[in-house]
């Protein structure tokens, strides 16, 4: 599992974004990775299991919710299983 987790941190970080935070609240367990030109956020989990959440610059609103909250709300752009072709979707959310 860890070498798992680190192949999808390095490959979110070969996206070059901008900044990285730790996640807050329903996120604790994730990075949140600033792309600052496209008005997007990647949230990717530390944990395995759970999906990459897109946002817009609201995340740190957002990030104090529940994952059931934001999906229930749909406050967020995109949601990536890590299945086959997750890099493939998660290029194109950005």
């Amino acid at each position: 599992n860890q070498s798992i987790i680190i192949d999808r941190q390095e490959f979110v970080c070969s996206l070059n974004p901008d900044e990285v935070y730790v996640g807050q609240g329903g996120f604790s367990d994730y990075l949140a990775y600033v792309f600052t030109p496209k008005n997007t956020v990647v949230l990717e989990s530390l944990t395995s299991g759970n999906a990459i959440y897109v946002f817009n610059q609201n995340w740190r609103a957002f990030s104090h919710l529940t994952k059931k909250q934001i999906l229930s709300q749909k406050l967020h752009k995109h949601r990536i299983i890590h299945a086959t072709g997750w890099k493939g979707d998660l290029r194109r959310a950005l």
